[in-house]
């Protein structure tokens, strides 16, 4: 063995070293399962929880033993306090209101305060005040509080006026953060067990988060993409904090497959994603990672929204949250964009990557995928190829489309035409108000597409190309719905697609069938 070259004796000690060092790992192990089987570690905490809810009781009869129960309305609470506290000794309250449950001459024996790292100082140290004694509890790899800008501006001025120490200040503390800083001389205890998550999902948050101090209580049984990262097709879907791509690939990729398997919840870092995904699933699924801290699903889906990844939807305290809101498997939809390895959230796919998890591309593409930049070889190639008929590449795209659709579904006598004067449609304008008069005769209203019967010339369909960033505006909107009013009156369909749609030829060939045959 040792006449062999330097490099292949290395290489087999260190798989010898590697082999042992399992084996040892392995057998102690073997002997801690063995050691809990022998005592039934699963029994055991749930007859100490048990006994604890038992003494908890049996101290609160004692004090009531031998006497009637008192009655207290709400206006009794402060004036008989004493008498309230020994009828009731366990109160539960806000940090708002802690210290005026009760008379201000009394205070309680202890205050315990849980969620601490979403206290703020102020409202903190009122609740401290009203107690001989503080348990506090809280995780400070999780949210902080949030400031809106008004209060942080106030707060900063206020800091810097009385020149407040570090560890003071509201607007870089917690509560939690500011009593580690404080009370330095305080007993701390690391609630290392952790029973909610699947031990793939917690390993991740706990080895990038918790320097690997955290304990899961949970069972690994083997169980096939526990984490499974979905991206989108490459391109600027996200239009400030709202991606429609990422939604439609939540509808149509994530959700079908989740019938039956537990509870589900969605989150996301914006608002405005969670209402827009609510909208369209016609429920209340959705919500922000900073409402979701606290509660849990079998099921968890991330949709990430941003096209580059941002400071905020990167941040540890809100993806550690996001994660381990999960209890069984995590999906995270993001966009197919490139990620920085060294992210938060690229640490993460490369996480799923190394456990064998699914990391795939979204089957979900749309034509106006030319429009991003991502796409320009494929965007020049359809340039040189097609001949122009509008002014915009997207309408271009659609043209093209209905030229295909009309050809598939064997519509004889149909065309297209583009730019349509929304005047010709109407014969008689004694159906409209005076606003939609003036709105359909300026001659530069128009329809972008009209199809219609070639021989009769009657119309079939309108069908508008709706660019997001002009449309957005509140006075394209009005001007939007002031035409679809006008439509409407006088029964002529429209399909209005925007640019960040999820539009293919299919879908298209689809619709345009089936508002033909309601005509028929």
């Amino acid at each position: 063995f040792l006449h062999q070259s330097p490099d292949v004796i290395t290489r087999e000690i260190e798989a010898a070293y590697y082999t042992a060092r399992k084996n040892e790992i392995e057998s102690e192990i073997a002997d801690c399962e063995s050691f809990l089987k022998s005592i039934d570690i699963t029994e055991n905490v749930s007859a100490l929880r048990d006994l604890s809810l038992q003494m908890l009781k049996h101290q609160i009869f004692i004090g009531r033993q031998g006497r009637n129960r008192r009655l207290f309305s709400v206006k009794d609470i402060k004036p008989r306090t004493e008498e309230f506290l020994k009828e009731y000794p366990v109160v539960l309250s806000t940090t708002y209101t802690a210290k005026n449950c009760i008379d201000k001459n009394w205070v309680f024996d202890y205050v315990i305060m849980d969620e601490a790292s979403q206290v703020d100082i102020t409202t903190g140290a009122l609740a401290l005040s009203c107690a001989m004694n503080a348990v506090i509890v809280g995780d400070d790899k999780q949210l902080p509080n949030v400031i809106d800008e008004r209060t942080k501006t106030a707060l900063k001025a206020i800091e810097s006026a009385y020149r407040i120490d570090e560890k003071y200040r509201s607007t870089t503390h917690s509560f939690l953060q500011s009593c580690c800083e404080v009370f330095t001389d305080a007993p701390q205890t690391l609630l290392r067990e952790h029973y909610r998550c699947h031990p793939k999902i917690i390993e991740f948050c706990n080895h990038l988060f918790y320097n690997g101090e955290l304990v899961p209580m949970t069972q690994d049984k083997g169980e096939e993409n526990v984490v499974t990262v979905i991206q989108t097709a490459k391109g600027q879907h996200a239009r400030g904090h709202y991606n429609q791509r990422e939604i439609d690939v939540i509808q149509s990729e994530v959700l079908p497959n989740l019938t039956n398997n537990g509870s589900v919840g969605i989150i996301t870092p914006y608002r405005n994603q969670a209402e827009a995904i609510n909208r369209q699933l016609g429920t209340k699924i959705a919500s922000t990672v900073h409402k979701y801290q606290g509660r849990e699903c079998d099921n968890i889906i991330m949709s990430m929204v941003d096209n580059t990844i941002s400071e905020f939807s990167d941040d540890p305290n809100l993806l550690n949250v996001a994660i381990s809101r999960a209890q069984s498997r995590l999906f995270v939809v993001t966009n197919g964009n490139q990620i920085k390895e060294d992210s938060n959230l690229g640490q993460l796919i490369a996480y799923a990557r190394y456990n064998n998890f699914e990391v795939k591309e979204s089957k979900l593409h749309s034509v106006f995928d030319l429009l991003y930049k991502q796409y320009t070889t494929e965007r020049l190639k359809f340039e040189l190829s097609k001949s122009k008929n509008t002014g915009e590449l997207s309408e271009n795209i659609i043209y093209h489309i209905l030229q295909k659709s009309i050809t598939k579904l064997r519509l004889t006598n149909t065309d297209i035409l583009c730019h349509y004067p929304l005047s010709r449609l109407i014969a008689n304008d004694s159906l409209l108000n005076d606003k939609e008069k003036l709105f359909a005769n300026n001659p530069m209203t128009h329809i972008d597409f009209l199809l219609y019967n070639s021989l009769t010339k009657i119309p079939l369909l309108c069908i508008e190309v709706d660019g997001w960033h002009f449309h957005r505006t509140d006075a394209q909107q009005k001007r939007d719905q002031v035409k679809d009013c006008i439509l409407d009156k006088y029964g002529l369909r429209l399909i209005r697609l925007s640019t960040v749609q999820t539009v293919t030829e299919e879908n298209l060939t689809t619709d345009i069938a089936n508002i033909l045959n309601e005509r028929l």
